[in-house]
This record gives structure tokens, sequence and C-alpha cells, in this order.
């Protein structure tokens, strides 16, 4: 995700951080700013999550995506 530094505390939009899909949320020292995994349970609830959620954030100016559609093995 690549977000711009506000200049004024308006927000529009969903507020993010209150987001039940985002299960990990992380700033970084890249050109990308943010990293975040969010749990969606389709790929139809992960477009919209994409498009109607973040799309909707006026600071967003893109954002990758890597879908993981099935873990092999995890550590427990």
């Amino acid at each position: 995700m690549d977000v711009r530094r506000a200049r004024a505390p308006r927000r529009r939009g969903p507020d993010p951080r209150r987001a039940r899909e985002l299960a990990f949320v992380g700033a970084t020292a890249s050109p990308t700013n943010l990293c975040a995994q969010a749990l969606c349970p389709t790929p139809a609830a992960l477009h919209r999550y994409l498009t109607e959620r973040l799309g909707a954030l006026e600071h967003v100016r893109s954002i990758e995506t890597s879908p993981v559609l099935r873990t092999v093995k995890a550590l427990d």
C-alpha cells in the first residue's frame, strides 16, 4: 500500500484501523510505506475490500496484492 502523508486530519471513507479483515499492518522503510495482511473468505470478498474499503480512502495511491490460495505447511 502506498499512502501519501495527509496535511489535514480530514477522513473520508472507512477507518482502516477498524477493518475486521486486517490481521496485520506494519510500517515499512520502503517506497510502499505499509505492509498489511487481510484475511478474506472468498476472492469476491477480497475484491470488495480492495475496491470499496481501501479504494475509498483519499490518500491511498496504489495497492499491490499477492493472494495466498492455500497454506501447505504451518508451524503450530
